[in-house]
């Protein structure tokens, strides 16, 4: 669950909505010209120590239910490879039932350019119809839902929601190229309509 959502903060890349119009297969072709480039680095020289440093913000209306207050990650920078503690806290002004709809959107920032990386095998900007149904059985719950009291399946009821101190291990295998990213997440519910917004800012280098 640790290492899930490591990978989940840091997968990104794709085309941003701009005000002007540019060649946007250039820009791809660049970009996959740079992955291709930082892979034969690492093979060269092996895994380096980077750094990472993010920053967040509620991204929606005021009347979002829904609200982050803090959000740390420890050290600050990380460093990648390296562990992390993660803590969090938020809180929910109404219950969350099914269906719960996420729209996710992973940017990356290659010069005046923001580029979303597509929708590949579930993975990348993606909108996904109910996250409740990707949630696991109340029977198989893993401990660390239960230690923090958070429920294991839909609905979510109202109240304050906290995590404290979890220790996390980033995955060297994640070849992500430096640079700076954005993880815009909006969430959606029929009864409520629009649930909440959270946007996380990275920068590794």
């Amino acid at each position: 669950m640790h290492k899930k959502l490591m990978i989940y903060i840091l997968i990104f890349l794709n085309i941003y909505q701009s005000e002007s119009k540019f060649n946007l297969n250039k820009i791809l072709n660049k970009y996959e010209e740079m992955i291709k480039n930082f892979d034969q680095d690492q093979d060269k020289a092996g895994v380096k120590q980077r750094n990472l440093r993010f920053s967040f913000s509620n991204c929606g209306p005021s009347s979002d239910p829904m609200k982050i207050n803090s959000l740390v990650f420890e050290p600050d920078p990380i460093n990648i490879p390296g562990n992390i503690s993660l803590s969090l806290d938020g809180f929910l002004e109404k219950n969350l039932n099914s269906p719960l709809t996420m729209n996710l959107k992973i940017i990356k920032i290659v010069g005046p350019f923001k580029v979303e990386i597509p929708c590949i095998d579930n993975l990348g900007s993606c909108t996904y119809s109910n996250v409740c149904t990707m949630l696991p059985e109340p029977e198989n719950c893993p401990s660390f839902f239960k230690e923090h009291q958070i429920p294991c399946s839909c609905p979510f009821p109202s109240g304050d929601y906290s995590i404290k101190n979890v220790l996390l291990g980033t995955d060297t295998s994640q070849k992500i190229p430096n640079g700076e990213y954005n993880i815009i997440t909006n969430f959606q519910n029929k009864e409520i309509g629009h649930v909440g917004c959270v946007q996380i800012d990275l920068k590794i280098a």
